[in-house]
């Protein structure tokens, strides 16, 4: 846990795909506590149980790891302590940068072809046999780490997911999982939104995401 520093900055994903950055006010060997300053205007409270995805900085890089909301812990501002800590990976500082967008993709979370092409990492090899599986969704948000993405599929969180979308009119198509999912009643039915990471995803692949979600940031200033 060397790489968490009291009083140092953690950027904490919610449950809803919320983003917000807190201040790390304790640690142990098993948990950590952050702070959120109440005039935060991402301000939001968390409930024991919710799953979070949390990153702490040094310097370029950083360290991804999730974990669960264990409790609140009395102080001046609102604390909670983040418990079952897994899933540490080192990341570039910029490959969590999000963005919002609404573009079309495809996705397959039906375990038959997932579990048959599991052993293929690089999905073109594979692009005849899983072509009739997939089905319409919305990508909300992008990062070079994962998507949010809603749609009309009950999906279960910690499933395998294969998603296809186009990026500068290149067919892109990435191996995840489901890392969260909420339920939203709308007219038009009962739709659920996931937050998806990416697995087996190269460095150059995060490179092309990184550059087209700086692209979009920047189109999104100018409108």
């Amino acid at each position: 846990m060397d790489f968490i520093t009291i009083g140092g900055k953690i950027q904490l994903t919610a449950e809803d795909g919320s983003i917000l950055e807190a201040m790390v006010s304790d640690k142990t060997e098993y948990s950590v506590d952050f702070s959120i300053p109440a005039d935060d205007k991402k301000f939001r409270f968390f409930h024991e149980g919710e799953k979070v995805e949390a990153v702490v900085y040094h310097s370029a890089k950083g360290m991804y790891f999730t974990g669960v909301i264990a409790k609140r812990v009395k102080a001046e501002a609102p604390t909670y302590t983040i418990a079952r800590l897994e899933n540490f990976k080192t990341i570039q500082r910029r490959n969590f940068v999000r963005v919002s967008c609404t573009e079309e993709i495809l996705y397959t979370a039906n375990e038959y072809i997932t579990t048959s092409v599991s052993f293929s990492k690089d999905l073109k090899a594979v692009g005849d046999e899983i072509a009739k599986y997939m089905k319409p969704g919305f990508m909300v948000d992008l990062s070079a780490g994962g998507m949010k993405i809603t749609c009309e599929e009950d999906i279960k969180e910690g499933k395998r997911i294969i998603l296809e979308f186009v990026m500068n009119q290149r067919k892109i198509q990435l191996w995840g999982t489901v890392m969260h999912r909420e339920l939203m009643v709308r007219p038009s039915g009962i739709k659920y939104d996931y937050g998806i990471r990416f697995d087996h995803i190269t460095e150059k692949m995060q490179e092309i995401i990184v550059n087209h979600v700086f692209l979009l940031m920047r189109k999104s200033t100018k409108r």
